[in-house]
């Protein structure tokens, strides 16, 4: 459970213009357009790493969303999303001891589309979810089509056509390892620049080549005062 407060702004979709011939068998979800460009506060309550409910003047279901807001641990968030369901007024909920009730506020529920990949991997330890997440620099961009490798300068992620980020050894915030599973997550100081390196036994949706390798090269570069080591990332969950 969170109190975040947030900004939120209805962006509706980017067009598309496809060949004749896809269009005659193309069909994709269209999001509401009732409301783009409307922009208002909220805060985000009950938080994970798909989705949040978000208090507030309810959209449109369908809407597409864009979602500003921070988390203590984390920090900023911008995350894109879409709403699936509604809360169109506050309501009083008798508790179920019998005793006493339970008030819920107006508002919407949103599946996230897309969430920075230091949002991704903390969310289950800052929201309490039981696992490792893994994810790339964004959801949008699916990890199995990056490669990650380090030399004596740092680490750099690259997809198929660019160069995604570069970090350098002296640019890395802290490091949470895991030996008995070698597996880290690196802070690169902000969501866009940071990552994580599954290990064995790690919950993840991908897999990395030489992982055990760049696990190995990121222990040995990183000042042992930025290294915290746990157990496993979820024993580390459990005790924050």
């Amino acid at each position: 459970m969170v109190n975040a407060p947030a900004v939120v702004e209805s962006i509706g979709q980017v067009a598309m213009k496809l060949h004749p011939n896809l269009a005659a068998v193309f069909r994709r979800v269209d999001a509401d357009a009732t409301t783009i460009g409307k922009r208002f506060p909220a805060v985000v309550r009950d938080l994970s790493t798909n989705g949040a409910f978000v208090s507030g003047p309810p959209l449109p279901l369908l809407s597409r969303v864009a979602l500003k807001f921070e988390v203590r641990g984390i920090g900023p968030i911008d995350a894109v999303g879409w709403v699936l369901w509604q809360r169109m007024d506050d309501c009083e909920l008798p508790a179920l001891s019998g005793h006493g009730s339970a008030q819920l506020p107006k508002g919407f529920g949103v599946l996230f589309e897309s969430i920075p990949l230091a949002g991704f991997v903390l969310l289950p330890i800052i929201t309490g979810a039981i696992g490792v997440a893994i994810g790339s620099a964004y959801l949008a961009s699916p990890v199995w089509r990056l490669a990650v490798t380090a030399d004596d300068t740092g680490i750099v992620v690259a997809g198929p056509d660019r160069q995604r980020f570069a970090l350098a050894w002296g640019e890395i915030a802290r490091v949470i390892a895991s030996p008995s599973t070698s597996t880290c997550f690196v802070d690169g100081g902000t969501p866009e620049k940071s990552l994580v390196v599954p290990g064995q036994g790690a919950n993840a949706p991908y897999d990395l080549e030489n992982k055990r390798a760049l696990y190995d090269a990121i222990i040995a570069h990183v000042p042992s005062d930025k290294v915290t080591i746990v157990e496993t990332l979820e024993a580390a969950q459990r005790d924050t």
